[in-house]
């Protein structure tokens, strides 16, 4: 998967459901920005290629998209509200990511935590980051990571 593909899709998603601003931002201001109050969402793929994608942003964003997916004010954002909504971004993104993978491939449904993936249990030993990709979104930051899984040992990585 290229870096250029996975965030054009996340921007076109990002537009569509959830509407405000988004930047993706250079390699070069790509430091991971974790902490306690981080949200993950990630799904998993599994079939001709193996592997997950994890969707990482703070606490205040994911109640920002939860507002607006949900038409609620961001202080009435419940934190399952605010799982629901990374989970739901990731769930989306994860769908239009599966339909450039080498079939057959199934997707999960999403499992999402609080906390970062960078350095969680999400990134297994046997698995390799293929992209990340990092977005400014009024002043937070949204991290996705597509992880390969090189277990199953008869897949084989998105090719660019």
């Amino acid at each position: 998967m290229l870096s250029e593909e996975l965030a054009q899709i996340v921007e076109s998603v990002w537009e569509t459901t959830v509407g405000n601003s988004i930047r993706r931002l250079p390699p070069t201001e790509e430091a991971a920005s974790g902490g306690a109050h981080m949200v993950t969402a990630s799904i998993c793929f599994k079939g001709g290629w193996s592997g997950l994608l994890a969707a990482t942003c703070s606490a205040a964003l994911a109640r920002t998209i939860a507002a607006r997916m949900f038409h609620i004010a961001a202080e009435d954002s419940s934190p399952e509200d605010m799982h629901d909504a990374v989970a739901e971004v990731v769930n989306i993104v994860g769908g239009n990511i599966k339909a450039v993978l080498p079939t057959p491939c199934r997707l999960s449904l999403p499992a999402v935590f609080e906390g970062d993936a960078e350095g969680s249990a999400l990134l297994v030993p046997e698995s390799e980051t293929v992209d990340t990709v990092c977005f400014d979104c009024e002043g937070e930051r949204l991290t996705l990571r597509l992880v390969y899984d090189r277990w199953p040992r008869n897949s084989h990585p998105p090719s660019a």
